[in-house]
């Protein structure tokens, strides 16, 4: 345009609209978080698993044993960490007092 004005492609313009697609997507990926979360997790779990579960295949074991291997490992880790989470809380709950006091 010859007289100046604006166009939605102009670095203002351009600007603005990158800033209002971002706090829509950030809006929506927040009212999705019940859905978005789980799948992002599952997503992340199955791209940590997928190189042993191909490299114990590639050694000659059966699917469902190389399956059943990483499963067996993936609750172990899931429960190894809870315990130390559980742990450091009931740590945390009995020395609650002594930080009060020191509060």
């Amino acid at each position: 345009m010859s007289d100046g004005a604006y166009t939605t492609t102009s670095g203002p313009y351009r600007i603005l609209l990158t800033l209002a697609a971002f706090v829509i997507v950030i809006a929506g990926m927040r009212a999705a978080a019940d859905i978005l979360v789980p799948f992002l997790l599952s997503a992340f779990v199955a791209m940590i698993s997928a190189p042993p579960l191909l490299w114990m295949q590639r050694k000659g074991l059966p699917k469902w044993l190389a399956l059943l291997i990483i499963f067996v490992v993936i609750g172990f880790l899931g429960f190894a960490i809870a315990l130390v989470v559980g742990t450091s809380a009931a740590d945390f709950t009995q020395d609650l007092p002594r930080y009060q006091e020191r509060l």
